[in-house]
């Protein structure tokens, strides 16, 4: 079984004594047969990021900054990291580069029905606080509404249940 976090599972990411709680949850899902995955949100790496992100890899061990995937039977879960301002430009040219090329693998690999696409922050968002964030409109949502077997791009920015479609896409 498979549990995904979008992002903001601690704040102040940097700080040891902020991953107590989450730390005694995942003991907890671990020992009931889930597999814990997870993106960076923005309070994991707000004030120092390296450390936040430190921490953040020790819990979460299978994620890699700059998109990674996981499966499960025929549905792929594509995990990306949004948090732009945190990347350099390299990491940002690596990450769309790596995700243009997973989407069009997973498009053409017969095993897979559908993929989902997540990523901390929300493309679109009704959320006064937090709003759309264009920088993932920009590089997430072209290649999920151009790739054929995408069906979902699910965010965690907003804190929100908010759902939008675009032809078969949600």
């Amino acid at each position: 079984t498979k549990l995904f976090l979008l992002g903001d599972v601690v704040n102040l990411g940097y700080k040891e004594s902020r991953w107590t709680f989450i730390d005694t949850a995942l003991a907890l899902a671990r020992t009931r047969g889930f597999n814990a995955h997870a993106i960076l949100g923005n309070h994991e790496v707000m004030g120092r990021a390296p450390l936040g992100e430190r921490n953040f890899q020790t819990r979460f061990p299978d994620h890699v900054r700059t998109g990674y995937v996981v499966r499960k039977d025929s549905i792929a879960v594509v995990l990306l990291n949004s948090n732009f301002q945190k990347l350099s430009k390299a990491d940002v040219a690596l990450q769309n580069a790596w995700y243009a090329r997973t989407l069009a693998e997973l498009d053409s690999a017969a095993d897979v029905r559908t993929i989902i696409v997540c990523c901390h922050h929300s493309p679109y968002s009704h959320s006064k606080m937090v709003g759309s964030s264009p920088a993932v409109q920009q590089h997430f949502v072209a290649p999920f509404l151009k790739a054929g077997k995408t069906s979902a791009f699910i965010s965690g920015h907003a804190h929100m249940f908010q759902h939008f479609r675009s032809g078969s896409k949600h």
